[in-house]
């Protein structure tokens, strides 16, 4: 913000004479816009901040959400890898406990 000059006024006795309270009165709004300013970027940055806690404890949330569903899946997962260990074990005993049934080769 620039304040602007004011421009001597020369009286009768020629001398030059600034009126000091013009200029006090400009440097006074001059500050008072700066301050109203200052104002509103703090307030404009104070939202910021809110949204972007905001935003974090959102996502905070779902994470949160999601944690027993993640420790379902993963007790499905292992529910299924037991499932087919034994399965593979069945098998295998059955396989090896069968009476060979191939009549071809006799």
């Amino acid at each position: 913000v620039v304040i602007k000059k004011l421009k001597p006024k020369a009286p009768p006795g020629g001398k030059v004479v600034f009126d000091t309270a013009l200029l006090l009165k400009a440097a006074q709004a001059e500050l008072e816009a700066a301050k109203a300013k200052q104002t509103e970027v703090e307030a404009q940055r104070g939202e910021e901040i809110a949204f972007l806690k905001a935003e974090e404890e959102r996502k905070l949330v779902e994470a949160l959400e999601a944690l027993p569903a993640i420790a379902d899946a993963k007790g499905v997962v292992h529910d299924a890898e037991i499932a087919v260990e034994t399965t593979a074990d069945a098998l295998a005993a059955y396989e090896s406990e069968a009476p060979d049934t191939d009549t071809t080769a006799a």
